[in-house]
């Protein structure tokens, strides 16, 4: 239990783990002959009043190369292969959360909610609570990642990354040479 917020910080941070690790795993296994580069857990949600469990997409080359052609042929976009890649919302194997990953997220709105209540200020309580909710994910993951390497579900280059809106879970998630190779426009920035 987190001292400063009354989180469980394991429990989410096993949940948002094993989420990775059980998508990965079912991408492999329904589509052996791909090559898994990535997972992106994403669609990160809280606005004040509500929180919402974040999805996860794994990305394969051969799916990428899909959806990259989609663009071309469909939207008359090409050459979006770097903007799609890590784009979770794009990536055809998607998992939602399920409803024991939902009702930790509504605890963690109420931990949220019940600071909040007793706070002088609009929502910083609230934010506060909600930020430390967030770190968790890329630590779920590194996490993740270093249990599928190391059962060689997936190579080394694989790469899992918490990607928010804003892009600041994302150089939490990834090492600096991740970083620098992947989300350079990122490596900059830190």
């Amino acid at each position: 239990m987190d001292a400063t917020t009354g989180l469980d910080l394991e429990a989410l941070l096993a949940a948002a783990t094993a989420q990775v690790v059980t998508a990965v795993r079912a991408v492999r296994t329904a589509h052996p002959d791909e090559h898994v580069y990535g997972a992106v857990p994403h669609e990160f949600y809280g606005d004040g009043t509500a929180m919402a469990w974040p999805c996860v997409s794994v990305g394969t080359d051969e799916s990428l190369a899909a959806v990259v052609a989609r663009y071309a042929d469909e939207l008359g976009m090409p050459d979006r292969e770097d903007a799609l890649r890590w784009s979770g919302a794009d990536l055809p194997y998607f998992t939602e959360p399920d409803a024991a990953q939902d009702a930790l997220a509504a605890r963690c709105q109420d931990v949220a909610a019940a600071a909040q209540a007793v706070a002088t200020e609009d929502f910083v309580e609230w934010d506060r609570v909600y930020e430390t909710y967030l770190r968790v994910f890329p630590r779920a993951a590194a996490a993740a990642r270093e249990v599928l390497v190391a059962d060689e579900t997936v190579d080394a280059d694989f790469v899992a990354v918490a990607f928010d809106e804003a892009a600041d879970l994302v150089p939490l998630s990834v090492t600096p040479e991740q970083l620098r190779q992947h989300f350079p426009e990122l490596a900059a920035d830190t």
